[in-house]
């Protein structure tokens, strides 16, 4: 059985140390159109630090990997498939 992304939601705020002073997280679906063609997306503020997910499955940032990020916008590489879900955990 696998994590789901609430879970580690929990553990990621809990080892980057939200509690002890750490920086805040915010969990949230990015803005866009998941249908196919679109790879473009917006989170609601700028991350220092993000961890992104497509389907469940974490996505590596980087120009030769899945998604690139500029101020609050993402960009994958190739547009995600219609129905698919996102989920950005950043702070």
């Amino acid at each position: 059985m696998g994590v789901t992304v609430r879970q580690l939601d929990g553990f990621i705020r809990q080892k980057v140390g939200v509690a002890g002073g750490g920086i805040s997280l915010v969990g949230e679906v990015p803005t866009g159109a998941v249908d196919g063609t679109n790879n473009v997306f917006t989170l609601s503020g700028t991350p220092q630090v993000l961890f992104l997910f497509y389907n469940g499955l974490f996505m590596k940032q980087g120009v030769d990997a899945d998604y690139t990020l500029s101020e609050n916008t993402v960009v994958f590489s190739s547009p995600p498939e219609a129905g698919s879900i996102l989920y950005a955990i950043w702070g």
